[in-house]
């Protein structure tokens, strides 16, 4: 088995104390949410709705379509590249197990959905499912997410099973720097087997499950953000925060939509 990166031995010393028993290290603090505006409107960032999906065309042309289907998700620790001693379960990747999805469309880039904009982040999980909601939408589902980033076969990254530096923004040094956080679509080589981009690194992503460890408080993220020493990295990293805050500079999202029927 292979032992956790330096990046990623140096980051769990550096915020643990070494100990296993310390508490996980968090994201930088930001603002205070308290000053932060409400998520802007449907038309953030430039984007402008591309119409109604039509069942000859089943997604709006800045989203992809994902069949109906089965797929894989899921791995064990080690594979998102977290140390077997991070002390907070609810960073851990699901078990990996075959899983099932209607078919839905999912947004191409993360939210605002405009290639070259930055992506929406210091949200809460209430304002990011609001925000989709502007726009017709809906957060997707984990299910949802995960099938769309890492294909039927369960890839655990989008581009296949070995990680690749560079292809993705997902090997940052050092942790907590905010400003590398990259525009959609800057990395042309980060693009799932159905179209959809950055969805490892970069930001990590809300979705709509709420954590089976603390179902009341704790809401799903997905995916690494650009560091891969505090979450991991690739299509199954998978961590949560509290739904009531505080936000973080590294949690973006992306909205899905059910096709029209018979579509």
């Amino acid at each position: 088995m292979p032992s956790p990166t330096p990046l990623l031995a140096l980051a769990f010393a550096a915020c643990s104390g070494g100990g296993a028993d310390a508490p996980a290290p968090a994201p930088p603090p930001g603002p205070d949410p308290q000053s932060l505006p409400a998520v802007p409107p449907a038309d953030l960032g430039g984007w402008s709705d591309p119409g109604p999906a039509t069942p000859g065309d089943p997604c709006p042309a800045d989203m992809v379509p994902v069949p109906a289907g089965r797929f894989v998700d899921g791995a064990a620790p080690e594979q998102v590249e977290m140390a077997l001693d991070w002390p907070d379960l609810n960073f851990r990747p699901r078990p990996r197990t075959e899983r099932e999805t209607g078919a839905y469309c999912i947004d191409r880039y993360e939210y605002p959905n405009v290639k070259g904009a930055l992506p929406r982040v210091w949200v809460g999980w209430a304002q990011a499912g609001e925000a989709c909601a502007s726009r017709g939408r809906r957060l997707c589902s984990e299910d949802e997410w995960a099938r769309a980033c890492a294909g039927d076969g369960g890839w655990l990254y989008p581009y296949g099973d070995t990680w690749e530096p560079r292809r993705c923004n997902d090997a940052v040094d050092p942790v907590g720097d905010l400003t590398r956080v990259a525009g959609a679509g800057a990395f042309p080589g980060c693009v799932s087997p159905f179209g959809a981009w950055d969805m490892d690194g970069n930001v990590s992503e809300w979705v709509a499950q709420k954590h089976e460890l603390d179902p009341e408080h704790e809401r799903v993220v997905r995916g690494g953000t650009l560091w891969v020493a505090v979450y991991g990295h690739g299509c199954m990293s998978r961590h949560s925060h509290r739904e009531d805050g505080p936000n973080h500079g590294d949690d973006g999202f992306r909205c899905c939509l059910d096709p029209p029927s018979g579509s």
